[in-house]
């Protein structure tokens, strides 16, 4: 896992603040998507094996939470550093180095973040007029979570990736 904490090396910034207020709002989403997906899993449960009928929209509901909450675990993710690395080369490096490999990280996952965003913006659009067969909500707003997560990715990014220029920095007029 990657240890690089913007907070711990640097002063907060504004976007590090508001990455932060935006994390505790997205924790909270993903929590009530899972709250939600565990409710609608028992209910489901409990009317089919208890009552003998279950309702059609339950199954629906379940899947549609549980990929919102997953992609919004992603975000959080993120914003803690906990993405994927490659840990043997981080471990080895020191000083600069360190940050400088932790800002390629960062421009890596906001590149690949605008990506998801980019190319899921065709996908939202054209399945706006797809309605779920249960539920009968627009499909748009399910495949929007890997656009609204790629958004926030993109922006936990370029905060973490901001701390770690300013880390780049300070380590220069140190060393000078």
């Amino acid at each position: 896992m990657h240890e690089f904490n913007p907070k711990a090396t640097v002063a907060d910034t504004q976007l590090q603040r508001l990455s932060g207020r935006i994390n505790r709002v997205v924790e909270y989403l993903a929590a009530t998507f899972l709250i939600l997906l565990s409710l609608a899993a028992m209910l489901q449960v409990l009317t089919r094996h208890v009552l003998d009928f279950s309702f059609v929209w339950t199954e629906e509901l379940s899947r549609f939470s549980f990929i919102w909450c997953s992609f919004l675990g992603a975000s959080v993710l993120t914003y803690h550093g906990g993405h994927a690395t490659l840990d043997f080369l981080h471990d080895r490096l020191h000083g600069r180095s360190r940050a400088y490999h932790s800002l390629l990280v960062e421009v890596i996952v906001f590149l690949i973040a605008s990506c998801l965003v980019i190319f899921s913006i065709p996908l939202v659009t054209i399945t706006y007029q797809q309605l779920s067969p249960a539920l009968q909500i627009p499909m748009a707003c399910v495949y929007s979570a890997v656009m609204v997560t790629g958004a926030l990715i993109a922006f936990h990014s370029l905060a973490r990736g901001q701390a770690a220029l300013r880390s780049i920095k300070s380590q220069k007029k140190a060393g000078e």
